[in-house]
């Protein structure tokens, strides 16, 4: 057991925790898997890594992306090259001589077509780069606010593209995770994996007990491939912010980087994965028609984790929904009837609800998969949303704005109003439109656009709700070309908003009243919230009637 221990802890030593301090979801293991956590230690990002830590592997890596940055860096020079209408600004003969080999290689080609094939390009090369470059392209196609809108647009068709990796390496991970030979702990499991994605895969196996399960097996190596992929980024990124900063685009790169570091190493962690399951079944406990698989803890460690596998059809099967009379439109309005609690009323939601992390079982029943990726929201970011719905719904052009501001979208120390013209211009374009006509996702590159543009960010926490928000309404879309998120779900807004603002503003006023609080309660949203109720009853007494 302590040989075993030690190399573990030698294989892993850049991911050593830094403290002794239980990971999230640790105090509900049973004895045997807080066993199975100390022979494996989680995968820790190390900012601190150089390329020389990793030796040989290290430089050829570096090697690799240097090429990659250096033959698209010189592609966007070269399109940049052929946007300009005279060669004269050139300094050099060099630039002179790319400057006409640009204009030869792309002539008669416009701009945006430049553009478009750009981000094709890049698209389809960090899909074989492995699960780093997967991640950040996936993470980059919902913050418009970081590159340019083409660019949004083709990450957006990112997928976890890559091989499968041998059943060699996973059962052996599998037996240094769980202490036993899959042939051991398992009845039987198919040596052909379900599903394969950039950090792990998945089996079907089945438990001595009788239990039919999913085991899903993280990818070998992928905290130190990552860790090194990060390294040369930050390195490089680093470099050239203090060698070229023009080229930067006036982005701080760092704290991208760092970002994205945390949120893909909370998805490293199974453990992690695991509790959030466990919070967002507590959510829905009293929801019938929403199911999530049942987890098997004493068969789990943080590389490995094995759930009850779920017999049914993924919400985007139009055909097998509707031969087993399902109808996949009223599915997708209970996916955004769920993202509403979610948002409104839990403060916390899955973030990542393509069709493969949904599944439609054979009783009805809504199925959620995959918890690696969520949300988490503040009571007050959850109260500036519902005001944004509220503008919204009232086709309140300032409002809309005042609300974008509150949410942070405007970095420190930039003016709020240079931002207020051009988002202003935006939304009155959608005034004139009934709220069924309104795309979340035409409304959200309407907005890239201009943010792009502008100094503006994204808040980390808004970027996971319109990721989740975009990729409901593309469904809805796929199923009915009529479809509106917002059309869809301001029936059930309303209901939520006047639970949750309503019992806000009800303690707040109780609050002065009666224990002499202070705070400043808006009448305005007291009148608003009134007419809301009135319309919401009239409403319901109709629908009895009918």
């Amino acid at each position: 057991m302590q040989r075993v221990q030690k190399r573990l802890l030698s294989a892993d030593k850049l991911y050593e925790p830094s403290s002794n301090q239980p990971l999230l979801g640790e105090s509900q293991l049973t004895e045997p898997s807080k066993q199975l956590s100390v022979l494996s230690p989680p995968a820790i990002y190390n900012p601190e890594a150089q390329i020389g830590d990793f030796g040989i592997r290290g430089w050829l890596r570096t090697l690799h992306l240097f090429y990659f940055f250096l033959s698209f860096g010189l592609k966007l020079y070269l399109d940049k090259l052929a946007a300009l209408s005279t060669a004269e600004e050139l300094d050099t003969r060099f630039q002179r001589f790319l400057y006409w080999f640009a204009k030869l290689r792309r002539r008669g080609i416009q701009i945006a077509t430049l553009n478009q094939r750009r981000a094709v390009w890049l698209t389809d090369k960090i899909a074989v780069l492995g699960p780093t470059f997967i991640k950040i392209g996936q993470t980059l196609s919902t913050r418009p606010d970081i590159v340019p809108v083409e660019y949004v647009k083709e990450f957006a068709r990112l997928q976890d593209q890559v091989p499968e990796f041998s059943n060699t390496k996973a059962w052996k991970i599998i037996e240094r995770e769980l202490g036993s030979a899959p042939e051991e702990i398992f009845a039987t499991i198919d040596p052909q994996p379900i599903a394969a994605a950039s950090l792990g895969q998945v089996y079907k196996a089945e438990l001595k007990t009788g239990e039919v399960v999913a085991v899903k097996v993280q990818r070998p190596g992928v905290e130190t491939l990552i860790n090194l992929d990060l390294s040369i980024i930050r390195q490089l990124a680093t470099y050239i912010e203090r060698k070229y900063p023009n080229i930067m685009f006036g982005i701080e790169w760092r704290p991208i980087i760092e970002e994205f570091a945390q949120i893909i190493f909370q998805e490293l962690n199974y453990l992690q994965e695991a509790e959030n399951a466990e919070t967002f079944r507590k959510n829905f406990a009293q929801w019938k028609e929403i199911y999530v698989p049942t987890i098997y803890p004493d068969y789990s460690s943080r590389r490995v984790l094995v759930e009850e596998f779920i017999e049914g059809f993924k919400v985007d099967d139009i055909q097998g929904l509707s031969s087993n009379n399902f109808d996949p439109l009223s599915i997708v309005k209970l996916i955004s009837k769920t993202y509403l609690k979610q948002l409104l009323e839990d403060g916390f939601f899955h973030a990542d609800p393509h069709p493969g992390n949904l599944r439609v079982m054979r009783d009805g029943r809504l199925a959620f998969f995959d918890f690696g990726m969520v949300g988490r929201l503040t009571s007050e970011t959850q109260t500036r949303l519902v005001d944004c719905f509220f503008y919204i719904v009232e086709k309140d052009v300032h409002g809309i704005v005042k609300a974008l501001i509150d949410l942070k979208f405007v970095k420190e120390g930039f003016d709020a109003e240079e931002f207020r013209p051009a988002i202003e211009e935006i939304f009155a374009h959608y005034v004139g439109l009934k709220i069924g006509q309104l795309k979340f996702r035409e409304l959200t590159q309407a907005i890239s656009e201009t943010l792009y543009n502008l100094p503006i960010t994204f808040p980390a926490d808004i970027t996971f709700v319109m990721r989740a928000l975009t990729t409901i309404e593309g469904l809805g879309i796929l199923i009915d070309p009529s479809f509106s998120f917002f059309d869809t779900v301001k029936p059930y807004a309303k209901e939520f908003m006047l639970k949750r603002e309503g019992r806000h503003l009800r303690d707040r006023i109780f609050g002065q009243l009666m224990r002499g609080e202070n705070g400043n309660i808006s009448w305005s949203k007291v009148w608003k919230l009134a007419k809301m109720a009135f319309k919401f009853y009239l409403g319901s007494k109709d629908s009895q009637k009918r």
